[in-house]
């Protein structure tokens, strides 16, 4: 395999692949990692460090509120300055904590001390919690590998937050093999302003054409496109409503494994021999389910057999969420879920008010979580549609209904469950 070294300088860095003839670009958040549930946590232990209220009110962004706005603006001061112009209106909160001088700090400043505090918060969670997503290291050693190929990172966190992740996730290995490297200190306009990408194909000496993009989100599939790239959308869990077809993605997937390993040859294969369309025998349908109904003489019966277990298997996944939603939790899982819960030896010297009170937020959250997997296994049953004489052409995706019931909600291996079970074990992060 070839040597390429990375410099300490990111405009400066060697590239070793001679004459490249494509790209294939990384983003680093909900791409190489999924990191927007820690980047969220992370913010609200800021907020709730600096003690800042609006209305006397704590400041607090939830997975909801946090799905938008990650959707809308690119970069954590971007979305600082948004939440408390655009959201709030205008209304900026009170620093209450002790020893801060709001005043002459000012609002440039604040953002600043908040994402500095975020980014020592971030650090922390991510050394402990995570996971590269599927397929996303297997696929990027494959580019380091090719003659042809120049690979990058293109991330639009600061570099102190970026590095942490690529340098626990990505290994330095790796990293001293990539052609480019670039965070969002780099660049003056974060995404969905292109810029982050157009730097990318100038540093690599590549006509935009030639380089594809794998992003998560809305603002850097428009970021991607701003720049006439192709991008790959490998969505999650908090972006995978968005109408990424509409917005010109040349692909989506769940993740680089989840309909059949996404490999170089299917990403690129397509474009050597002039053709757009990329990982077209794997890639989500852009027909919403359902659609495409008519004759079945094309597939085998086997074909309508599995299709027919599929949606029976559907049926009783809401049967079983709505079950599982109406059944308590035991204080032998309050125990293990939490980490101030009565019942757990760590929580000497909390007060049974302030325990009450967390197992009141636990169960909250956890009764939110059943009643969303409800909801999305209700839509999915009524979407997926009867196999008869008329069954569809194209049959729409079928997630996986094998989780098991656990914590009172459907999906104990539910990926974002079981991360934020691993979260609420860390003293420092706040349970939200």
């Amino acid at each position: 395999s070839r040597s390429r070294v990375r410099t300490s300088a990111p405009s400066t860095q060697t590239m070793a692949t001679k004459d490249p003839e494509y790209a294939l670009l990384f983003d680093c958040d909900g791409v190489i990692v999924e990191t927007e549930e820690l980047h969220r946590l992370a913010y609200n232990g800021a907020f709730e460090d600096f003690g800042l209220q609006i209305d006397g009110k704590q400041v607090e962004w939830t997975v909801e509120y946090y799905d938008k706005l990650q959707n809308t603006v690119g970069g954590g001061k971007p979305k600082m300055n948004y939440h408390f112009t655009e959201t709030t209106k205008g209304v900026w909160p009170v620093v209450t904590k002790e020893g801060y001088n709001e005043k002459n700090a000012g609002r440039v400043k604040l953002v600043d001390d908040l994402q500095d505090k975020k980014t020592e918060i971030y650090k922390r969670i991510v050394s402990e919690a995570a996971e590269a997503r599927p397929g996303v290291l297997a696929l990027m050693d494959a580019a380091i590998e090719a003659d042809d190929i120049a690979v990058g990172i293109c991330s639009a966190s600061t570099r102190a937050g970026f590095e942490k992740v690529v340098d626990s996730i990505v290994g330095k290995e790796r990293l001293d093999k990539l052609d480019v490297i670039i965070a969002g200190d780099d660049v003056t306009a974060k995404k969905p302003d292109p810029m982050i990408y157009n730097l990318a194909a100038k540093r690599l000496g590549l006509d935009a054409q030639k380089c594809v993009v794998i992003e998560d989100s809305l603002v850097g599939l428009r970021a991607a496109k701003g720049a006439g790239m192709k991008c790959l959308v490998t969505y999650t869990a908090s972006t995978a409503a968005e109408d990424f077809y509409g917005e010109g993605a040349d692909a989506k997937v769940p993740d680089l494994t989840a309909n059949g390993v996404v490999t170089l040859d299917a990403i690129f294969g397509p474009l050597k021999k002039g053709s757009d369309e990329l990982i077209e025998t794997i890639r989500d349908s852009s027909a919403g389910a359902g659609a495409g109904v008519g004759s079945s003489a094309s597939m085998s019966k086997a074909d309508v057999d599995a299709y027919i277990a599929k949606v029976k298997a559907a049926v009783d996944f809401v049967a079983k969420a709505r079950e599982a939603r109406n059944k308590p939790l035991t204080k032998e899982q309050i125990a293990a879920y939490g980490d101030f819960a009565p019942y757990n030896d760590r929580s000497a010297g909390i007060s049974k008010e302030e325990a009450d009170a967390y197992i009141a937020k636990v169960k909250a959250g956890v009764d939110a979580v059943a009643a969303a997997r409800v909801a999305a296994a209700e839509e999915q049953a009524a979407t997926i549609g009867v196999v008869s004489d008329a069954a569809p052409k194209e049959l729409p995706a079928v997630k996986d209904t094998t989780e098991d019931v656990d914590w009172g909600v459907i999906g104990g291996t539910d990926p974002m469950l079981a991360l934020r079970k691993k979260l609420l074990s860390m003293k420092y992060a706040p349970m939200r």
